[in-house]
């Protein structure tokens, strides 16, 4: 089972994205919104997952902290969306354009 953390700032495209998510029965999903009581870095040692989603809002409140997580889990795939240009990035690896949810489905799978 691939273990999904999705980091929050809009509701409303995390609520969209967990409701595709969730239909796949290989997932498993946790949704933590960021505020001064919540820790990414903890979350990540507690839940110990495979991808993190997380909207392109959080790349600038969050950069630091992102990069030192990533140096430790070499491993794990961070994905982020654009909402405005329809497209994830991959972080270190690639962008990729999105045309229907069915892609993110695939980019979250591993492709």
């Amino acid at each position: 089972m691939k273990r999904i953390l999705m980091v929050n700032s809009d509701l409303l495209l995390s609520a969209g994205v967990e409701s595709l998510l969730s239909n796949e029965i290989d997932f498993g999903l946790r949704r933590i919104i960021l505020d001064h009581e919540i820790n990414l870095s903890d979350e990540l040692n507690r839940f110990e997952p495979d991808t993190v989603i997380m909207d392109e809002s959080l790349m600038v409140t969050e950069p630091s902290a992102l990069m030192g997580l990533l140096k430790n889990r070499a491993d794990m795939r961070v994905i982020v969306l654009q909402v405005r240009e329809n497209q994830l990035q991959i972080y270190k690896r690639h962008d990729v354009p999105i045309s229907c949810v069915e892609d993110l489905v695939e980019v979250v799978r591993g492709g």
